[in-house]
C-alpha cells in the first residue's frame, strides 16, 4: 500500500504567490468595473454623514442623562447613608472583581508570572483601587464614611484628652 505525498519544495509557496499575482493582473487587464479608488468622494460624503448622525444621537443621550441625573447632593441624608453602609460592605467584594480583572490584564503582559516583587503586588492593587474608583460612583460614598470615621476619632480625640 503505496500512498503517494504531494511534495513541498523550497519554492514551492514562492511559486503559489507568483502564480496568484500574475492571475491577478490578467484579471485587472479584461476587468471593465471602475476602480474602488474612484469612488473615494463618496465614501467620504457617507463618512461625514454617518458622523454627523452618530454625533446627533450622542448629544440626544447627553440630554437624556441630564434629565435623569441623580447626584449625591440631590439624595436625603437617610439614602446617601444606606448606600454609605452598603457600598462599604461589599467594598471588598467590589474591588476583589476590579483586582482580578486588573491581574489577568498585568499577567498577559508579563514575563514571569509565577514570581511576584513587591513592586508587581502595589502596582496590582493600585491599578485594581483606580478601576474600582474609575467605575462606580461608589467612591463617593466610601469618602463619606472616611470622613465620618476621621469626624468620630476627632470626637473621641477631644473626650479622652480632657
Amino acid at each position: 500500500m503505496s500512498e503517494e505525498y504531494q511534495k513541498i519544495t523550497e519554492d514551492y509557496f514562492k511559486q503559489n504567490y507568483i502564480y496568484d499575482k500574475q492571475n491577478d493582473e490578467i484579471l485587472k487587464k479584461d476587468d471593465s468595473r471602475p476602480d474602488i479608488s474612484n469612488s473615494q468622494k463618496y465614501i467620504d460624503q457617507i463618512k461625514k454623514k454617518e458622523s454627523i448622525e452618530l454625533v446627533k444621537m450622542q448629544n440626544e443621550n447627553n440630554i437624556l442623562k441630564l434629565k435623569n441625573t441623580n447626584t449625591i447632593l440631590n439624595e436625603s441624608f437617610e439614602s446617601i447613608f444606606d448606600k454609605m453602609v452598603d457600598k462599604t460592605v461589599n467594598f471588598s467584594d467590589d474591588f476583589n472583581t476590579s483586582l482580578v480583572s486588573v491581574k489577568y490584564k498585568y499577567d498577559l503582559n508579563k514575563e514571569n508570572k509565577e514570581d511576584y516583587t513587591f513592586q508587581d503586588i502595589l502596582i496590582l492593587h493600585i491599578m485594581g483601587f483606580v478601576k474600582y474608583a474609575s467605575t462606580s460612583s461608589s467612591i463617593a460614598y466610601i469618602g463619606i464614611f472616611l470622613i465620618f470615621i476621621s469626624f468620630l476619632i476627632y470626637i473621641l480625640n477631644i473626650l479622652l484628652n480632657k
